[in-house]
């Protein structure tokens, strides 16, 4: 992967077109440098240029309480209130402090061993 932002998203796609590939993942801030690009760049410039690959777009995903699972603005109709969002980065931050993420985004014992264990996720 170059994390290279929207621009770095086209390449790829392309490079997976010349392999044969038909379809090509974007997700939220895909090749995303911090927060220097909009996170869905990559979407608005595959629209524009259109690299010959089809495109699955997929928006923030997030834990919804109604629906019980993750699921996306796609797949979800319920209200923003019943959505929980939390980032990989404020995830690790919690682990670090040793505190422990929601139930539902992990597991306590997975908490914990990533906690005791320094590991990054």
């Amino acid at each position: 992967m170059r994390y290279a932002g929207p621009r770095a998203a086209i390449f790829l796609a392309i490079i997976r077109k010349n392999y044969g590939c038909t379809h090509f993942i974007l997700g939220r801030d895909i090749a995303g440098v911090g927060g220097y690009y909009d996170p869905y760049a990559a979407h608005h410039l595959f629209d524009e240029l259109k690299p010959g690959i089809e495109p699955i777009k997929f928006r923030e995903v997030f834990y919804c309480k109604g629906c019980g699972m993750f699921a996306s603005s796609k797949t979800c109709g319920h209200e923003d209130s019943r959505h929980l969002n939390i980032s990989q980065t404020q995830i690790r931050e919690m682990l670090k402090k040793g505190e422990s993420p929601p139930l539902e985004i992990v597991r306590p014992e997975v908490a914990k061993i990533l906690s005791e264990n320094d590991i990054t996720i």
